[in-house]
């Protein structure tokens, strides 16, 4: 970051007299991008944010900015380390499932997943497109919610709440992966693409975060892992993180480094579950492109 010391008027309106020492000032930044520092996703951390909300959000640092020629609902915003920090907004998710909650008569998230862990992987071929008010990523707000692939073998589990709901969980899996597919497509536009957009793992925060079986049908859907941070307030943490670095007169992403905790549980891929997630985000595709594209 970048500083300095306040002039004189500042100093004054803020109560200090001229023989007080100098006060160090950092930029500052947008809550996405401190969200970033205090995740610690700084370019070369092999981190991504995955935030569970109303909607959802990914970003993760990179060293190219996105390609015009990607998806357009992409945000080409730049992070608070003077990189860049793409950020896909799928708005499906949350919301959705709240409202399928509701809809089919459960009193809890606990109590829905605990009757949706019995329903196999895949939904039995179900497959639904949780645009209920549209979508942004893709671009295509004229969408609405479908459920496909019903056949005569599983049209008898319609009337399972059970079923929709862990379909609901698989759909918006599904969604979150393709705005992840074209963030990492846009930006890895240059020469040495592995150096400049890249990550290990996603740290998941957010409300739907806590939901223990859409953390696993997200680690498997996306294929990667997933990590827990400590601190719920990661842009407050950034901002620290950005003060702090200031303070110390070192770059920040330097400072970011091992300042980040994590819970010691994490959310690995189920391998044998990978190829039925791989069919159903086909399919997801071909009806959402046959539907709305």
């Amino acid at each position: 970051p970048k500083g300095g010391d306040p002039p004189r008027h500042w100093r004054h309106a803020l109560g200090m007299t001229d023989d007080d020492g100098p006060v160090s000032i950092a930029t500052g930044s947008g809550d996405n991008m401190c969200s970033a520092l205090g995740g610690g996703c700084v370019p070369g951390s092999g981190a991504a944010v995955l935030s569970l909300g109303t909607s959802g959000c990914i970003f993760a640092a990179s060293r190219a900015p996105p390609v015009a020629s990607c998806d357009t609902s992409l945000a080409p915003f730049c992070d608070a380390t003077g990189q860049f920090l793409p950020l896909a907004c799928v708005m499906s998710c949350t919301a959705v499932l709240g409202d399928v909650l509701e809809r089919c008569g459960f009193a809890s998230h606990e109590e829905a997943c605990e009757r949706a862990e019995e329903v196999p992987p895949g939904c039995r071929g179900l497959v639904l497109l949780p645009y209920w008010g549209g979508e942004r990523t893709p671009d295509w707000s004229h969408a609405c919610g479908a459920l496909l692939g019903i056949t005569f073998e599983n049209a008898g589990v319609l009337a399972d709440g059970a079923v929709m709901y862990r379909c609901t969980l698989e759909g918006l899996s599904y969604a979150l992966k393709y705005g992840l597919e074209q963030m990492a497509e846009a930006c890895r536009g240059g020469a040495a693409p592995e150096k400049e957009f890249w990550f290990e793992y996603l740290l998941l925060v957010g409300g739907g975060s806590h939901n223990r079986l859409w953390r696993r049908i997200l680690a498997t859907v996306l294929e990667v892992e997933l990590r827990f941070p400590l601190e719920a307030e990661s842009a407050a943490l950034g901002a620290a993180f950005q003060a702090g670095a200031l303070v110390e007169s070192v770059d920040v992403c330097e400072f970011v480094q091992g300042r980040v905790s994590v819970h010691e549980e994490t959310v690995g891929i189920v391998r044998e579950e990978v190829d039925i997630y791989r069919e159903g985000y086909k399919r997801f595709k071909e009806y959402g492109t046959k539907l709305f594209a």
